[in-house]
């Protein structure tokens, strides 16, 4: 890991090293990631559990950026992801099944343009 991110730093990229528990966290940090995402869904069993950041996130030094990954599907989970740390979300499904425009309304609590 150090070495890929060396050479994705050297050619100019930010890196992003997505983990799942406090070791991955570590060594991302040891290797120089430049953002940490911490994804909650266990790629293994497909299970989304949001206490997996909650858990985790306390693991990343507070100078770096920090993504919560995977499950956040309402408004209340994103404002919980911001409370425990988070400094952006990825967020896939809950955006693109359905209509885009409204579902991205409903996760960042935006409201209708006005005329």
């Amino acid at each position: 890991l150090p070495a890929l991110t060396a050479a994705a730093q050297e050619r100019g990229f930010q890196v992003l090293v997505e983990t799942h528990t406090r070791a991955e966290v570590e060594a991302a940090v040891e290797a120089g990631a430049d953002v940490i995402g911490i994804n909650n869904r266990d790629l293994a069993a497909l299970e989304v559990d949001l206490g997996t950041f909650e858990r985790v996130a306390p693991a990343v030094p507070s100078d770096a950026t920090l993504i919560a990954e995977s499950g956040i599907g309402t408004r209340a989970d994103v404002e919980r992801m911001r409370g425990a740390g988070a400094d952006g979300l990825l967020v896939g499904s809950a955006i693109m099944d359905g209509d885009v425009t409204q579902n991205t309304r409903r996760l960042t609590g935006a409201t209708e343009p006005t005329s």
